[in-house]
């Protein structure tokens, strides 16, 4: 499937577009229907070939992403970002396991933006609640 939407003429013309345009221009949802989100998402990270975040509404849909996009694109680029458990005015402490995922996804993002820094053969696709 991932080729057929790459062979789509529409296809390079938006590429083009993403390529060209100031990064603050490209900020807004796609507006492409649920099932297609995964394997657009997908074909653009393999075309552009640079870290992409993908933002969800909620934890749930998230963890639903984190399931559905290792399907298109392999286990090895996807990395999560999870939300804390407290809210931001809760006094409770963090789950050492969601402090462990955000710091290992913040490490490999800045390992490929540092000079020398040892990057991955391909850029991460990051998937946070838009809470985290």
């Amino acid at each position: 499937m991932l080729e057929q939407i790459r062979n789509l003429p529409e296809w390079e013309k938006y590429l083009d577009y993403l390529r060209k345009s100031n990064s603050s221009e490209n900020n807004q949802a796609s507006g492409l229907i649920r099932s297609a989100r995964y394997p657009v998402t997908a074909a653009l990270h393999r075309d552009l070939n640079r870290p992409i975040l993908y933002i969800t509404d909620k934890p749930s849909r998230a963890n639903l992403a984190g399931d559905e996009i290792p399907f298109w694109l392999g286990e090895e680029v996807l990395e999560m970002f999870p939300a804390p458990d407290p809210l931001f005015y809760e006094q409770g402490s963090w789950d050492p396991a969601i402090r462990a995922a955000r710091l290992k996804t913040l490490t490999i993002l800045s390992e490929s933006a540092i000079p020398g820094g040892s990057a991955r053969n391909l850029p991460p696709l990051i998937v946070a609640p838009i809470r985290a």
